[in-house]
């Protein structure tokens, strides 16, 4: 829902917000051994989101891209395959790494290890 509304565009932050938390909660149950995307994917969706709410800040467009869309779809779906398969317990635990990762001053969950520049560059005109 939340992905379909930045789509269209928003004026609510909360919905990007709210994307990324699915976002990093969905690493965090891959961690967990709940799914295997590619890391990289997840790098590319958030420097995707960080390049949405940029756009937004400067230009008042609380939107994202299409390929953002595609690769939040992505994500999402594995989340919603996790949601039915991972055990309470795994489930508490990842939403409490989120919680200690959002009251923390990092930047971001993913490893240092996934590629910053080749998630750029494969986003790179994209908002």
């Amino acid at each position: 829902m939340a992905l379909s509304a930045c789509l269209t565009g928003t004026d609510n932050a909360d919905l990007i917000n709210e994307l990324a938390r699915a976002l990093y909660l969905t690493f965090y149950l891959q961690e967990s051994g709940y799914g295997d995307v590619p890391l990289n994917l997840y790098k590319k969706g958030e420097v995707l989101l960080e390049a949405a709410l940029s756009r937004a800040e400067a230009e008042g467009v609380w939107e994202i891209a299409p390929e953002a869309a595609q690769i939040l779809g992505e994500i999402l779906h594995l989340h919603d395959a996790q949601l039915r398969s991972a055990p309470t317990r795994i489930l508490v635990d990842a939403g409490a790494r989120l919680a200690r990762f959002t009251q923390s001053d990092a930047r971001s969950p993913l490893p240092d290890q996934v590629a910053y520049r080749d998630a750029i560059r494969s986003s790179e005109g994209t908002v």
